[in-house]
């Protein structure tokens, strides 16, 4: 059954009259442009559903995250979350060191460290002080040893 009622078009507002009842749109451009809208919303909407609330895992504070990966409230939990984090890789990487080397004693303050086959000391600062060390003793020998020709 056809009436000739005319309707408003929901996407652009134009009176048509529709070949069926059932007929919302005045053309199939402006259905699509709605299809097109309804799947972004229904995207969104879908998307908004999935974050639910979640607990920062540096402060403690409730979120709700932007991305399905997020573990922080905020940059700045973030950033402190990234210094954590290299600092465990760094203590691991470090942990697996002493295993593959043999560890060493530095014959100045006697710290342990890591021995790779090259290193004697175990920072700058001693190996300057063995070599100052050193120095010192060539002086007393140069010195005794200038005393006895003389």
């Amino acid at each position: 059954m056809l009436t000739n009622k005319k309707k408003k078009c929901l996407m652009c507002g134009q009176r048509f009259v529709p070949a069926d009842g059932r007929q919302k749109y005045c053309c199939t451009e402006c259905r699509e442009e709605m299809n097109r809208i309804k799947a972004d919303e229904r995207y969104w909407d879908n998307k908004k559903d999935n974050y639910r609330p979640r607990k920062c895992k540096v402060c403690g504070e409730w979120y709700v995250p932007e991305r399905k990966n997020q573990s922080t409230c905020s940059y700045e939990c973030n950033q402190t979350k990234i210094s954590e984090d290299n600092k465990k890789r760094q203590a691991k990487i470090r942990k697996q060191e002493m295993k593959k080397y043999p560890k060493g004693k530095c014959p100045i303050c006697g710290k342990k460290f890591i021995d790779n086959g090259k290193r004697k000391y175990c920072s700058e600062e001693c190996y300057a002080e063995a070599n100052r060390r050193n120095n010192y003793k060539r002086y007393l020998e140069k010195k005794s040893v200038d005393k006895a020709n003389k």
